[in-house]
């Protein structure tokens, strides 16, 4: 028998439905095998590194303390340009009418649970190393502490609003006094 016509050779050599990859952006028919091909890989490793430093931009404003005038002066920010995250996890963007608002709801995405099942599922396709996962998630603790942060944020900003001005006291002059030295 020539080769190919064999039922056996048929079933051996099917070809895969075409399947697109987001991480490399093409359509293609090798199926699970394509996840560890070197293109694949170097696209991987580019996307990620892309929104681990999104993230890290992110998770800075969990470090801020309600005190801090930093976090004071973002709250205090009446900006009104439409701000957004895209997701590449879970291919949605996530937006916000300020700033403030648009951090909280980024935040507030990147540490819920739909979140978590959509980078373990990338994590399953695209065959990532497993111990990078939590650089693209935010504890759910942190993002409430965090919440609380702004809302105490907001309280400070509130009272130093409402309450009277201090009142100005002069200063005296401090008088100078000059000292001459023998040589």
């Amino acid at each position: 028998s020539t080769w190919g016509n064999n039922k056996k050779d048929k079933k051996k050599f099917k070809e895969e439905p075409y399947r697109f990859c987001n991480v490399c952006r093409i359509n293609h028919t090798q199926g699970n095998k394509h996840s560890y091909f070197p293109k694949h890989k170097e696209a991987l490793s580019r996307v990620l590194q892309k929104e681990k430093s999104k993230v890290d931009e992110i998770k800075f404003f969990l470090s801020l303390k309600s005190a801090s005038p930093i976090l004071q002066q973002i709250v205090n920010t009446k900006e009104t340009s439409s701000e957004e995250y895209f997701c590449f996890f879970c291919q949605q963007n996530i937006y916000g009418s300020e700033l403030m608002i648009s951090c909280v709801a980024t935040l507030d995405h990147l540490s819920n649970d739909v979140h978590k099942r959509q980078i373990d599922k990338f994590w399953g396709e695209h065959k990532a190393d497993h111990l990078l996962k939590p650089n693209y998630q935010v504890e759910r603790n942190l993002f409430i502490e965090f919440k609380l942060e702004v809302e105490n944020s907001k309280k400070i900003i509130s009272e130093r609003e409402s309450a009277p001005p201090a009142p100005i006291i002069p200063i005296p002059p401090i008088s100078q006094t000059s000292s001459t030295t023998s040589t």
